[in-house]
Parts: C-alpha cells; structure tokens; sequence
C-alpha cells in the first residue's frame, strides 16, 4: 500500500516489542526476534508520535511546521520508515 493510504491510520507497537529512550534516541527491542533497533532523532520524533497514537497525517503536519521540507519529501521518508516497521512487524495497523 502506499504511504496515502496510511495517512488517517493509527499504529500500534506489537505486543513483543518494547521502547525506550536513551538520550534523546530511541532504542526498540523486539523481543520476538531478539533483535535491538537504535532510532535517530527524526525516527525517534515519529515513532514516539505513532507510540502516542497519531496518524501520520498528524506527524506530516507537525514536521511541516517546524522543518523546511516539502510534503512530498516529509512523506517519503516516514513512508520509508513505516514500510520497514511493518515489514519487520515492530508495528501494526490499529484494530478499530
């Protein structure tokens, strides 16, 4: 799917994998795989948010307002992210 079609998606942490943060950054550790993520700080600032329980339409907003980048930019890297997060199960769509 394409990121557009996530952008009104809430997102939840799967139940095996645990968060932290370390120093501004976050660390995830899935447990399931026994494998340890570091996030950089625009990683961390939306996997904090999705943590929270925003949509990525509110994460693209927030990076817009404080970050001179285009919405097609903004878009592309957190589709990226959320594309890998998914493809290693570290996050899953929202039951309604």
């Amino acid at each position: 799917m394409a990121f557009q079609d996530f952008l009104d998606t809430q997102f939840d942490i799967a139940d095996d994998v645990t968060f932290e943060k370390q120093e501004g950054f976050v660390v995830i550790n899935d447990q399931r795989h026994g494998t340890i993520f570091g996030l950089d700080p625009n990683a961390t600032f939306f996997w904090e948010a999705l943590a929270a329980g925003h949509t990525p339409e509110v994460v693209v907003q927030q990076v817009l307002s404080h970050c001179p980048a285009t919405r097609e930019e903004v878009e592309r890297d957190l589709g990226e992210l959320l594309d890998r997060w998914l493809e290693l199960d570290l996050v899953q769509a929202a039951s309604s």
